[in-house]
């Protein structure tokens, strides 16, 4: 179970739209609290000619966590992750194509938790008919640790796919529904980090 709040801001002109934002979230576990996450950040984004919109995404994000590690380390860190998007926005306001690359940073209290990834990402927004809204998102990281991992004696290598599909549909007054399934497999050089993950989800949202 989590417990999420967000607080973001709209700013626009002309064809600039800049939103700020924070996100909170805190992941229970038999009411123990297992982690707690906070993020701040901004997309600046351009509405150009031919549905051509760019956008630039930065975020930071410090975590923190109430569990022990394999090596017993501190996994708490701080994150900082930025992004370019090139949205394709088709016409009628359907939805959108995007592509992107991206670099993330993260800077744990423990010795084995540090690490800079190299990101590619898509997804697509398209509406459907009863106001539904599907959304599918990718993403794939190159994570590349910094030091030699003090229990297996080599640098720590990962390759991540990312992926997430969602249908949402507005209910009125601000409610909204969403429904979503994301798989993440993560393969590592170090055989004790290979997983795979399904994660299944019903959030319910307002918005005033």
């Amino acid at each position: 179970m989590s417990n999420t709040a967000e607080l973001y801001g709209v700013w626009r002109r002309a064809e600039w739209y800049l939103r700020p934002f924070y996100y909170y979230q805190s992941v229970l576990l038999g009411g123990d609290q297992l982690s707690d996450t906070h993020s701040a950040g901004a997309s600046l984004m351009y509405y150009g000619p031919y549905n051509l919109a760019p956008e630039i995404y930065l975020r930071g994000q410090s975590r923190q966590y109430n569990f022990p590690t394999q090596d017993r380390s501190d996994p708490d860190s701080w994150n900082l992750r930025a992004e370019y998007n090139q949205y394709y926005l088709l016409q009628g306001g359907r939805g959108y194509i995007r592509a992107g690359l991206g670099l993330e940073g993260n800077q744990a209290d423990g010795s084995n938790l540090d690490y800079r990834s190299f990101l590619v990402l898509a997804g697509l927004q398209y509406q459907l008919p009863w106001k539904l809204q599907f959304n599918f998102d990718f993403e794939y990281q190159k994570r590349s640790y910094d030091r030699v991992h003090t229990l297996f004696g080599v640098e720590r290598e990962d390759n991540q796919y990312s992926m997430a599909w969602q249908l949402s549909r507005p209910l009125g007054k601000g409610f909204e529904v969403k429904g979503r399934m994301a798989f993440i497999r993560n393969d590592s050089n170090i055989g004790d980090f290979d997983y795979d993950r399904q994660i299944y989800s019903l959030l319910f949202s307002w918005s005033y």
